[in-house]
Order: structure tokens, then sequence, then C-alpha cells
């Protein structure tokens, strides 16, 4: 039999379009940090954003390696996020990118946590429609628990600066 006549199933091409969504959220994710450390004026926050975004960055070719290798992706040929998502995401950062002209920390973080729960969501709806391989599945769930961990070390960086 030969491996590239075969047809994905339904719920190969169903763990397909969920790994691409949560991959394309992550994509999102890291230019809106890659754009809050390029503008904030804090120095640690700058700090925190461009580490974050460097993570954002690092879990996306780290899930695409994974899933792909796994057969829960077929690699995707668009680089630009679309559908609704990337709606999404992206008013929420122009309203962020206007916060960061002003230089807002705390209201920046509440953008920061709008946006990243757009992402946990999108990681939540992954792994509860997709039939995805164990591999991938164990990647998801641990880099969701480190998204979550990214969100609350926001709220201690805004609560230290408004001290």
């Amino acid at each position: 039999m030969n491996i590239s006549t075969i047809e994905p199933t339904a719920s190969a091409a169903n763990s397909h379009d969920n790994v691409v969504e949560v991959l394309e959220t992550l994509k999102d994710s890291y230019h809106g940090y890659r754009e809050c450390a390029d503008k904030a004026k804090d120095h640690d926050f700058k700090i925190r954003c461009a580490d974050l975004a460097l993570k954002r960055k690092q879990m996306f070719n780290e899930l695409k390696s994974v899933a792909n290798y796994m057969g829960d992706l077929s690699l995707p040929e668009k680089d630009e996020p679309s559908g609704s998502v990337a709606a999404v995401f992206h008013r929420i950062y122009v309203d962020l990118k206007a916060l960061i002209t002003r230089g807002d920390a705390e209201a920046i973080a509440e953008e920061i946590h709008r946006g990243e729960q757009v992402l946990l969501n999108t990681y939540a709806e992954c792994l509860e429609k997709a039939d995805l391989s164990l591999t991938v599945r164990d990647l998801l769930v641990n880099q969701q628990t480190e998204i979550r961990r990214d969100v609350a070390g926001i709220d201690v960086e805004v609560l230290r600066h408004a001290a």
C-alpha cells in the first residue's frame, strides 16, 4: 500500500483544522507580544513581553513540528490567520496598540488577558473536539498550562508596577 495515496479520514481532517487554529492563534499571540515589547515604555514590562513573544514562537514551532511528525497536521500552505479567531485577535491587538502608545501597563495587561483568553479557549476547543495523537494532546495540555502561568505572571508584573 502506498502511504501517499491514503485519503485523510474525517477525524484526521478535524485534528488538522483544530491544530491549525491553535497555530494561527499562537502566531497572533506572538505578534501581539512583539508589538508590546517594541512599544512599551516600562523597561521590565518590555522585557517580559519580549520573553513571552519568544515563548509563543517556540510553542508555535514545537507544536507545528510535533503535530506534523505525529500526523495530526499536514503543514498549512498559507501563513496568514483566517476566520473568526483572526478577526478577534485583530480587534484585540488594535485596541492593544492604542493602549501601548499611551503606555498604560494595567490597561495593556487587561488587553493581554483578553487575547490570551482567546488563545486558551482555542486550546480547550482543540483538546475537546480533535481526535489527536497522545503526543500532541500532551503537548497541547502542557502549553495550555504554561500560558495560564504566563497570564498570572502578567498580573504580578502589573501589581508590582502599580505599587
